[in-house]
């Protein structure tokens, strides 16, 4: 399976799935944004959970984009489009916006978290940012 995550449970707004809850809180059968059929954004429910521990100063990487929107995710992470967050870089595009800084950060708060939506895409929104999933099996 792919490896990455959405950043650590803490209360950083980077750490927020879908209709802003908290990663680390969510559960199955909860309520986030993700990607219909169409294309359209759709409340689905969360079908799986997913988690992996790590020693304290994990690295991450927050990035930030143009628009203003930023997320912190595990370098491993899929993109919407299938590409890894951590190769990544200021200037490329991701979900419709220009990445203005990609800054490796340290987690301390013990692991990375994802979810796998229900529906046919495996994509949904973490603060407000589309992204794929580390769950989803194509």
């Amino acid at each position: 399976g792919r490896r990455g995550g959405v950043g650590g449970g803490g209360g950083a707004a980077a750490r927020r799935a879908g209709v802003g809850v908290r990663v680390a809180v969510v559960h199955v059968g909860g309520v986030v944004w993700a990607v219909a059929a169409d294309g359209s954004r759709a409340a689905c429910r969360v079908a799986a959970l997913g988690g992996v521990a790590f020693p304290p100063g994990h690295d991450a990487v927050r990035l930030a984009l143009a628009d203003g929107r930023s997320v912190t995710v595990s370098p491993g992470h899929p993109t919407a489009d299938g590409r890894i967050v951590g190769r990544l870089r200021p200037g490329d595009r991701l979900d419709g916006a220009t990445i203005i800084s990609a800054v490796t950060v340290h987690l301390t708060d013990g692991g990375t978290y994802d979810l796998l939506p229900s529906g046919p895409t495996g994509r949904y929104w973490a603060d407000g940012i589309l992204l794929g999933c580390t769950l989803w099996e194509d």
